[in-house]
């Protein structure tokens, strides 16, 4: 089958009262973000950048153990996503990836990953333990932007846990 262009589409509906369903579930005002991030004054420029976009909520941690014990506890609300730098004290990004990915409540966390490595190597691996994305720092004034979007866009289930 190939392209013909856009008359293809013509018929199709745009609009909920041409065929198209409302947006399911329910709808949040608010993303949280938590920032796992070890490196105050990154930590800083990345709050910053996305402190200009009123439907995020950030909370920092500096390393991957304080970060699963505020997952596990309960402690950010939802929805929420995780931007976790790779390079932590006490608890890796990679070994965060691997303990979140191994508990049955969290395993399908939403993850990018925000770093400073270029490394494919590193890419690879942190594709290969399920993330969203992986940004490299220098991305910061196109981060909002993507959240942004991607928050207004994607669906989310009323409660992770069930």
């Amino acid at each position: 089958m190939s392209y013909t262009g856009a008359k293809q589409f013509a018929n199709l509906p745009t609009s909920a009262k041409d065929g198209y369903a409302e947006k399911g579930g329910p709808m949040y005002s608010l993303l949280n973000i938590l920032l796992i991030e070890d490196e105050a004054l990154d930590a800083q420029r990345i709050s910053h950048a996305l402190a200009t976009e009123p439907k995020f909520t950030v909370t920092t941690v500096s390393d991957g153990a304080a970060a699963l014990t505020l997952l596990r506890e309960q402690k950010i609300g939802w929805p929420y996503l995780i931007l976790l730098d790779l390079v932590l004290p006490n608890l890796d990004g990679f070994a965060f990836l691997q303990e979140l990915r191994s508990d049955a409540r969290l395993r399908t966390t939403i993850v990018f990953v925000l770093t400073a490595s270029t490394a494919d190597k590193n890419k690879r691996r942190a594709y290969s333990l399920g993330i969203a994305g992986y940004l490299v720092k220098t991305a910061l004034p196109q981060l909002r932007a993507l959240l942004a979007a991607y928050s207004d866009i994607i669906e989310f289930p009323e409660n992770i846990s069930e």
